[in-house]
């Protein structure tokens, strides 16, 4: 007999298994349950508002009105970085290279911690470190102007070229406003965005994660973050400036949670809507820059150990998500100082997920999923009705100096510290699964410096508070 080749695309198809309606499906669920509703028994409703279904068809996605396609395209590669905090240059430099060793590819310099004074302060922070190779991103200043004069100084010295490099500085103003109290005036806001512009690096910030650290919802994030970009971009739009230039300095950081699929979708809705953004604005299409970091809102002293495992799932929803840049804290950072054992720890779990799981070889792993597509769409059509909230009042500016933002970021906070006392939200080793007995380290959070005086002239406003879910557990406990 002759041997015939068989090819799945002529000879296989799914003509013999007919497709099962959905009603079909829900009159076998509520013969199981013996005439029980199951949308009723199995509703949940997060805070977010949203309720969700049991399970999700193709049918499902009828009102999804966003392209059903990979959100990022390529390798799904994201910077593995490592958050140096140490009191002197000489050993930041020690353990950033210690951690580019060891697996990352990025580098986070705190500086509230680390002060450098001098071009020569630089050079020792940066000794045989391969910028061009790995992300650099800083922290903890309002100011960087003198550092990034050092660092233009560094990248002629050096024969770098600043378009081959990755630096970042974290120092949006208005998350800062926020958490201490102090918005500057619009006026100061136009010349900070312009002088910002003038930098040959990723100047302009955008940051929603000590929001989401505050306890806003995903929804609220997204809404702000939007907010503030497109604010930026009316700053520079009414000072003649350059919108793509805008576009292309900015850098976003955004905080991951515990709601593993919640957390996927907030980045492909973020997404769609910076996509959105760009087309209002009549600008040539870009992908954002996204860093990502594990909350610490979410985090216990109280069996601390289990905060391995929330670090685990949080950097996989972000990695799935498609986050340019990933930084997964120590697990015991809410209560000392990280040694070599927990930053290799929050190290490790990236690598795992990049050389065991493969997460990085990818695009878009979740795309095409009814559950999270039905998410993505849905906090993105939430998120813009917020946006055009905060327009309607006149921007994010006139939002936070009203109050607006603080209201519903406060409000949102109070239902999770209900939840967690009433057990609607699980923390296993807080509120459910206690260990019996052992000693519990007290909670001490370094804050960050978050004073704009100095450099702005400032309103008062209402500030919100960074909140800790195990915090009242704790408490009891000791």
């Amino acid at each position: 007999m002759k041997d015939k080749k068989t090819t799945f695309s002529k000879q296989l198809h799914f003509n013999e298994f007919p497709a099962i309606e959905t009603g079909h499906w829900d009159a076998v669920i509520e013969k199981d349950l013996k005439g029980e509703d199951y949308k009723t028994k199995f509703n949940w409703q997060s805070i977010e508002g949203i309720n969700y279904l049991p399970f999700y068809r193709q049918e499902h996605l009828k009102d999804v009105n966003h392209e059903i396609a990979p959100l990022k395209t390529g390798q799904n590669e994201w910077e593995v970085s490592q958050h140096i905090r140490h009191q002197t240059i000489s050993d930041a430099n020690k353990k950033a290279q210690e951690a580019l060793v060891n697996g990352a590819s990025g580098l986070v310099f705190d500086l509230n911690t680390l002060t450098i004074s001098s071009y020569d302060d630089l050079e020792v922070l940066l000794k045989d470190i391969y910028i061009n190779l790995i992300g650099v991103h800083f922290e903890g200043l309002t100011n960087y102007s003198q550092l990034e004069e050092w660092l233009q100084q560094y990248v002629s010295a050096n024969d770098l070229s600043v378009d081959e490099l990755t630096i970042t500085f974290s120092s949006d103003v208005f998350s800062k406003a926020l958490l201490s109290s102090k918005l500057p005036t619009y006026s100061e806001l136009q010349n900070d965005v312009s002088s910002r512009l003038n930098s040959p690096f990723k100047h302009l910030h955008v940051d929603g994660f000590w929001i989401a650290d505050a306890g806003a919802s995903i929804t609220q994030q997204i809404a702000f973050i939007i907010s503030s970009l497109v604010e930026q971009l009316e700053l520079a739009k009414a000072q003649k400036l350059d919108l793509q230039q805008v576009i292309d300095k900015t850098h976003i950081t955004l905080g991951i949670g515990s709601d593993y699929f919640l957390e996927i979708a907030k980045f492909r809705a973020l997404r769609l809507l910076w996509n959105k953004v760009l087309e209002v604005y009549e600008l040539e299409a870009s992908a954002p820059y996204l860093r990502a970091i594990t909350l610490e809102m979410n985090k216990s002293t109280q069996d601390p150990h289990n905060n391995l495992l929330r670090g685990t799932t949080e950097a996989m929803a972000a990695a799935i998500g498609g986050v340019n840049s990933i930084t997964v804290r120590a697990f015991d950072a809410a209560y000392k100082e990280a040694n070599n054992f927990s930053d290799r720890m929050a190290r490790n779990i990236q690598l795992i997920l990049k050389e065991e799981a493969y997460l990085d070889k990818v695009s878009d792993p979740a795309s095409g999923s009814y559950y999270v597509e039905t998410l993505t769409h849905k906090f993105a059509e939430q998120a813009w009705e917020l946006f055009k909230t905060f327009e309607k009042e006149g921007g994010l500016h006139a939002s936070i100096k009203a109050g607006t933002i603080q209201a519903l970021i406060n409000e949102t906070a109070s239902k999770r510290k209900a939840a967690i006392q009433n057990g609607d939200i699980v923390m296993i080793g807080v509120n459910k699964f206690e260990p019996a007995g052992g000693a519990m380290a007290k909670a001490q959070l370094s804050l960050p410096n978050f004073s704009l005086e100095s450099h702005f002239e400032c309103d008062d406003i209402e500030a919100i508070q960074l909140l800790r879910l195990a915090e009242p557990f704790e408490k009891e406990q000791n």
